[in-house]
């Protein structure tokens, strides 16, 4: 259970990351990093929320 939620966390934060490198392809890899970082941790609390 608790791993289906961390995969459900990676595949909407790799779809967001592919969405937003789509709009902006100049993005550096360090600013993807964070951004990913920061969305997954929007993520986690929104899924904490919902549970």
């Amino acid at each position: 259970m608790k791993l289906d939620l961390k995969l459900k966390v990676k595949l909407k934060v790799e779809l967001k990351i592919k969405l937003e490198s789509k709009l902006e392809q100049k993005l550096t890899l360090k600013y993807k990093h964070e951004l990913k970082f920061k969305l997954e941790l929007k993520l986690k609390l929104e899924l904490k929320v919902e549970l």
